[in-house]
C-alpha cells in the first residue's frame, strides 16, 4: 500500500502513514528487546572469542557495522535490564521504546523501577530524557551505602594496539583516593639511604641528541 500522498487536502493518506509509523516503531521495540536478549546469552557463552575478538562489543562492530560506543551502549543496556524485569516486559512488549529503556536504565533500581516506569509509559522521550536526568543528580545511592556497593563493577576492554582500557563503578570515596595515586609522580628515592645517582655512558655523534632527549626526561622526574 502506497501511504505518500501530496495532496494537502486529503488528510486520509497522513492518519495511515501515523498509523503505520507507530505500528512499525512497536515491531522495533519487540525486535530490539529480543535482539538485547540474545545478545546477553551471546556474550555470556562468549562467542565472540571463536572469532578472535576481544570482547562482544568488538565483533558487534565488525559483524554488526556498528560503532564501539554503539556497541558499548547495547551492551550496558542489555545487561542493566536484568535487574529490572518489569521495564524488560514493557520493552518486549513493544510499549517502550529503546530511546526510552536506554534512560531508564542509567538511573532505574528495583527500588525506584515501578515509579519510573509509570512515568515512562505517559511521558515523551523528550520528558523521559529530563526525568531520568534529575533522577541521577539525586541519585539515592549516596545516601545509601548498600545499594551503592551494590553498584560496584569492573569491565575490562583490551584493545589492538597493545593497550587496555579499564571502566570502574566505584565509591566516590575510593574514586578519590584511586585518582591521588594516579596523579602522584612516582618516587625515584631509595627507601634507605642516600638517592642513588644515576649514571650513562655519554654517546658521541648521531646519538647525542636521542642522549640529551632521554637525560632532560629523566631529570623531569627527579
Amino acid at each position: 500500500m502506497r501511504l505518500v500522498d501530496d495532496d494537502s487536502d486529503n488528510p486520509a493518506p497522513r492518519a495511515a502513514m501515523e498509523a503505520e509509523l507507530m505500528s512499525l516503531a512497536s515491531s522495533m521495540n519487540m525486535a530490539m528487546a529480543s535482539w538485547l536478549d540474545t545478545l546477553t546469552q551471546y556474550d555470556r557463552q562468549e562467542g565472540w572469542r571463536e572469532w578472535g575478538c576481544s570482547s562482544v562489543s568488538q565483533w558487534l562492530s565488525w559483524r554488526c557495522g556498528m560503532s564501539i560506543a554503539t556497541a558499548h551502549e547495547r551492551v550496558r543496556v542489555a545487561y542493566a535490564l536484568g535487574s529490572v524485569p518489569n521495564i524488560r516486559a514493557e520493552f518486549a512488549a513493544g510499549r517502550l521504546s529503546y530511546s526510552k529503556v536506554r534512560a531508564l536504565t542509567r538511573v532505574a533500581n528495583p527500588y525506584n523501577e515501578a515509579n519510573l516506569l509509570s512515568m515512562a509509559l505517559s511521558a515523551t522521550g523528550a520528558q523521559l530524557d529530563r526525568i531520568c536526568a534529575g533522577v541521577g543528580r539525586s541519585d539515592p545511592s549516596k545516601d545509601d551505602p548498600g545499594l551503592a556497593l551494590a553498584k560496584r563493577t569492573v569491565r575490562r576492554r583490551d584493545h589492538n594496539d597493545g593497550t587496555t582500557t579499564l571502566s570502574i563503578v566505584m565509591i566516590s570515596d575510593s574514586a578519590d583516593r584511586v585518582m591521588d595515586r594516579c596523579s602522584r609522580r612516582p618516587d625515584r628515592r631509595p627507601r634507605h639511604g642516600r638517592r642513588r645517582q644515576r649514571r650513562f655512558h655519554q654517546p658521541s655523534g648521531s646519538d647525542c641528541s636521542l642522549w640529551r632527549y632521554r637525560r632532560n626526561a629523566l631529570r623531569g622526574f627527579g
